[in-house]
């Protein structure tokens, strides 16, 4: 039964057992001034630095979060020794329940381990990253999300640990641990959670500054690893309003050799809202075809002829051999205006609901009036170059 669903007197009284049975254990996991319990299914922490104004505030922002959807871990109760300790702190234990999922990478000192529990910690970490690789761009989207939520409401993310962010692989990411204070208000400055979002993914703070700057190999997998990750991630902060080349900038700042721009070792093509990746496929298919075809057509304009007899054989298959080229030509050239219609249509339909275009937006309406005009005239010369030729022959 989740604590959140009874009542606080039922909280209350749970805690008080829980706080009884973990007297004289060893802790789970122990930090500066706090240490954690994992016990019968809840995390109890036992801490010295309880400001219990501060407390009641967060519990009742992580409730109204929650209610949103918010993928947070609330506190359900607390409970104080209630004596002050002449900065508005006291000692006492908070109720939690267990994240779902594990750490999104696991917290180790790199100084004071040895070179196999470096490469098995590595593994783990290159492992994990594979993992956040196929997630959907929906995964990401949450993510960035969630955490723009968490800021507006006057919480705060501590990006220096990532054991704070709990990974539900195929599923999301959770949020422990937050912080609370007026200072923290309003204070949404999407750039900062944009960089601080990629130092939690690379865990940054650890494994990269240190470890694996210092070994190309594994630094050259990392990177590649990072690539598809910073670029879902990037789509994700476009779509909260951040400029891409910005969102780029604030990525390559942090971590320089990351690939953003490339993709197989090709550059990526931005194409106009409204288009699917079926079309941009045939767009290039379409191109490739064309360039044939144009090759074919470029053996048979000066056919060889060496006898008045071969002339006439020769003439009659080069004539029939030009026409099928031409037809394949002008189906190619259909079909490309057909899908330039559908660009300049999307691009058209954008402007019409009051959409400003981008400038490379812009841009492409400018090429596909200059392909059109080229189009028009080319078809026009192998028009006249067609009746040029039945007027010869």
């Amino acid at each position: 039964m989740l604590l959140q669903n009874i009542s606080r007197f039922e909280t209350h009284n749970k805690i008080g057992e829980l706080i009884k049975k973990v007297q004289g254990m060893e802790s789970n996991t122990k930090g500066s001034n706090k240490e954690c319990f994992f016990i019968d299914g809840y995390a109890l922490l036992k801490t010295k630095s309880i400001n219990e104004q501060e407390l009641q505030q967060k519990m009742k922002i992580e409730k109204q979060l929650k209610e949103k959807g918010v993928n947070i871990v609330p506190t359900l109760e607390y409970q104080t020794d209630g004596i002050d300790d002449g900065f508005g702190f006291k000692k006492g234990y908070i109720l939690q329940e267990i994240a779902d999922g594990q750490p999104l990478h696991k917290s180790v000192n790199v100084q004071r381990m040895n070179e196999t529990e470096l490469k098995e910690v590595g593994t783990e970490y290159i492992s994990t990253l594979k993992a956040l690789q196929t997630e959907r761009q929906e995964f990401y989207d949450k993510f960035v999300s969630d955490w723009i939520e968490i800021t507006k409401a006057g919480l705060k993310v501590d990006p220096s640990k990532t054991s704070n962010f709990y990974y539900e692989r195929g599923k999301q990411i959770n949020f422990i641990d937050l912080d609370v204070g007026e200072r923290f208000k309003g204070n949404i400055e999407l750039e900062t959670i944009c960089a601080e979002m990629a130092v939690v993914i690379a865990d940054g703070s650890k494994y990269y500054n240190s470890y694996f700057k210092e070994n190309p190999q594994i630094m050259a997998t990392t990177n590649e690893a990072l690539s598809p990750i910073f670029k879902k991630l990037t789509e994700s902060f476009v779509r909260q309003g951040l400029d891409k080349e910005q969102v780029k900038q604030i990525l390559k700042g942090r971590f320089p050799e990351v690939n953003l721009d490339e993709k197989d070792g090709h550059k990526l093509e931005q194409t106009p809202e409204g288009l699917s990746q079926a079309q941009v496929e045939r767009m290039q298919k379409d191109k490739e075809a064309r360039e044939r075809t144009e090759q074919l057509m470029e053996k048979f304009r000066t056919p060889k002829v060496e006898t008045p007899s071969k002339l006439n054989r020769t003439t009659l298959k080069n004539d029939m051999k030009r026409n099928i080229i031409v037809r394949q030509i002008d189906k190619s050239e259909k079909e490309k205006k057909e899908i330039d219609y559908d660009k300049k249509r999307a691009l058209f339909k954008r402007t019409g609901k009051g959409i400003q275009l981008s400038e490379r937006e812009n841009q492409l309406l400018e090429e596909m009036e200059r392909q059109k005009a080229q189009a028009e005239e080319e078809y026009n010369r192998k028009q006249e170059n067609r009746k040029g030729q039945g007027q010869l022959h």
